[in-house]
């Protein structure tokens, strides 16, 4: 009878490595796709939404491999992304081109999705990722 070699170790541990590395790449992907979708207006002209657009590495978690991505530290992207109810502003707010004005009553704004749209187009790709790595041997 032939001796058998138990690799399960370190296939395990490859597999993890290359879901840790689609998992960067994916959301490193979603962080630039998101950039790249924001429009003139909040964040795009000074840049704070933008640089608030974020990936963290790649952790396990337990038995999973979890990623994180999104607007970090600023509290209006979600308001940018989903937009907004008519509602009131009672303080000065500071208009580009205008200076200091006082809204009172503000309108609402439409949705200007940015997150949502590049994790739909790139999360589909996270299963060929982690493939790809553990091929060439994460």
């Amino acid at each position: 009878m032939k001796n058998m070699t138990w690799n399960g170790d370190q296939i395990r541990d490859r597999a993890i490595a290359a879901a840790e590395w689609g998992v960067d790449a994916t959301t490193s992907a979603c962080v630039r796709a998101a950039a790249k979708r924001l429009y003139p207006g909040h964040g795009y002209d000074h840049g704070v939404l933008r640089r608030s657009i974020q990936m963290r590495p790649a952790q396990r978690v337990r038995k999973y491999v979890v990623g994180l991505w999104g607007s970090f530290d600023v509290l209006y992207a979600i308001y940018v992304e989903k937009g907004t109810a008519p509602h009131w502003i009672g303080a000065a707010v500071k208009i580009k081109g205008v200076g200091w004005r006082y809204i009172g009553m503000h309108p609402g704004t439409r949705p200007m999705p940015y997150l949502i749209p590049s994790a739909d187009e790139e999360y589909p790709k996270l299963h060929g990722r982690i493939r790809k790595a553990f091929a060439r041997g994460a």
